[in-house]
């Protein structure tokens, strides 16, 4: 994936582009929690290094880490927000895939994000930008501010009291060398400015400048300023879509299968409703063509909704709305009822409209009421119901999981989509997918990563005395399979140098070939400077075993 977002980058002319997310999306409520890998250190750790070295792979294209630091971690679960956060959480957590893809991945730029840590603006803190990114980090690339961050230290953050201040504190305070100006160029005279009157030295320009033309010079850019000519025509070439297709495959979770309701026979009488069951918009989500997408199919005319992908090869599928993306009834929500009665399957694709940053924020992390409403009216009707969740992020369902057979998590699979999720309802994919977060049950437990303390407990509904887990809708790293896997001799070696071998044995004891996805989580029983993590995923592989095979 990164190889590919390379490579399309440069074909289109662009010698950086802003990713890989390697921020932690901690709280499920955040608007930019799709744009991430997940929940888990670990996880985001390991994929940020590999995106980073796909991207930087040909060497004209630059990846550009984001956002630094913490952003994900917003205490009140709204972008731009402040984190409230510990040392250890920051650096044990947050700073991990950063570090990773900048000491193992030699990312070439990295920018900082819109947030305050502790009150802190990321944009004034030399702290993070100095002390931890170049100092304890070594990066030495260029660092961008993001989108007219500096002004917002006089605008949003109050820290300063004019352009000419935000501008100083931004400059002497942190690393940065590249500022993201939206509207004027006002900032290049109010800097001149700035260093004429001494507020800073010729010296500190002189660094960023160093950092700027450094990059420049490692992506050919003097020798060829517009890079990837010969690549334009393989912008979106059939061999990337067939990878995108894999990835959907791949990245498709289903969480519930009562009675092995799905794969469901190919001649079998079926219902395809709900708001994004039609909408390729709502599959892709915020940044696809457009900042806050589409909330229609206009520009994914040849690529298959899950509706049409569904209706291939005249299969006995109809199709109706039933309930608007706002929860309001559509006005084929009483046919829509009544098809579902005489349909043997109902596959009701449910989620959210496509947003990003600020205009994602939300009030309420349920689902709108109006579709809860229609998929129980759905399952009231006696027809089999596969509910499939399309959405940047995890919504709460309010009793929703408990009234259909079964699930499918597929978060935003955009133009690929349709096919995968048809794919694998209909059995012609084995799922696989594993949740890299934990899907809320209840408002009150947000936020709740699996790698908790153990104080963070809740009390049971039963007895208010006892003491119990927290629940959640489904775990981390859950996800099934039409296969069965079956663990057995687990091997803990000795300690060498510092490191242990691990070894299990794991059965398909399915009727089908599958993969599976083996993790390691590790639990420290006490510790004595701060409470230990319940556990935490330190490794896992994924398999691919045939039917019996070990």
């Amino acid at each position: 994936m990164g190889e590919v977002t390379g490579k399309d980058t440069a074909g289109a002319g662009i010698p950086c582009t802003f990713g890989p997310i390697s921020d932690i999306a901690a709280d499920p409520r955040c608007p930019r929690f799709y744009e991430s890998f997940g929940e888990d250190p670990f996880v985001n750790k390991m994929m940020s290094v590999a995106i980073t070295k796909g991207i930087q792979a040909n060497g004209d294209v630059a990846a550009c880490l984001k956002h630094f630091i913490s952003y994900g971690a917003a205490s009140n679960g709204k972008d731009y927000a402040n984190s409230r956060i510990s040392d250890y959480e920051l650096f044990n957590y947050h700073a991990e895939p950063f570090r990773a893809a900048v000491v193992d991945a030699q990312a070439k730029s990295a920018m900082i994000g819109f947030n305050s840590i502790n009150g802190v603006p990321v944009t004034a803190s030399m702290e993070m930008t100095v002390d931890l990114l170049r100092n304890d980090m070594g990066f030495d690339g260029m660092l961008v501010i993001d989108y007219n961050e500096v002004y917002n230290l006089k605008d949003r953050h109050r820290i300063a009291t004019s352009k000419e201040q935000s501008v100083e504190i931004a400059t002497n305070q942190t690393s940065m060398d590249l500022n993201m100006v939206p509207n004027s160029d006002d900032f290049i005279d109010i800097r001149i400015q700035l260093v004429n009157e001494g507020e800073f030295s010729q010296e500190r320009i002189d660094e960023s400048v160093e950092r700027i033309l450094e990059l420049k010079f490692d992506l050919r850019m003097f020798d060829t300023p517009v890079p990837g000519e010969e690549l334009a025509l393989a912008v979106g070439q059939q061999s990337d879509q067939d990878l995108a297709l894999e990835l959907a495959r791949e990245s498709v979770v289903l969480v519930k299968n009562n009675n092995s309701v799905l794969p469901i026979a190919k001649e079998a009488n079926v219902l395809v409703t709900g708001p994004t069951a039609d909408n390729m918009g709502f599959m892709c989500g915020g940044w696809t063509v457009l900042w806050q997408g589409y909330e229609d199919s206009v520009p994914y005319a040849d690529y298959d909704t899950i509706l049409t992908a569904m209706q291939a090869d005249n299969r006995s599928v109809q199709g109706h709305v039933g309930v608007n993306i706002d929860g309001s009834q559509a006005d084929d929500y009483d046919a829509s009822i009544e098809a579902a009665k005489s349909s043997e399957y109902t596959i009701v694709v449910a989620g959210e409209h496509s947003y990003t940053e600020k205009p994602g924020d939300i009030n309420d992390l349920s689902l709108p009421i109006g579709q809860h409403e229609y998929i129980k009216a759905l399952a009231a009707t006696g027809t089999k119901v596969v509910l499939v969740l399309v959405e940047g992020r995890p919504r709460l369902l309010d009793g929703v999981a408990d009234v259909v057979d079964a699930m499918l998590v597929a978060m935003l699979p955009c133009t690929s989509g349709g096919v995968a999720i048809s794919e694998i309802i209909y059995g012609d994919v084995n799922p696989n997918g594993k949740l890299p977060f934990s899907y809320p049950k209840h408002a009150g437990n947000i936020p709740l990563v699996y790698y908790h303390l153990p104080s963070e407990i809740c009390t049971s509904e039963a007895n208010k005395f006892e003491v119990v887990d927290c629940e959640i809708e489904c775990k981390f790293g859950h996800g099934m399979g039409y296969s069965t896997f079956e663990y057995a001799d687990l091997m803990v070696g000795d300690m060498v140098n510092g490191n242990v071998s691990v070894s299990v044995n794991v059965t398909n004891t399915g009727d089908r070939a599958g993969k599976e996805t083996v993790m390691l989580f590790l639990s420290q029983e006490y510790r004595q400077s701060a409470e230990p993590e319940v556990k935490m995923l330190k490794a896992f592989e994924k398999i691919n075993l045939e039917a019996g095979a070990s």
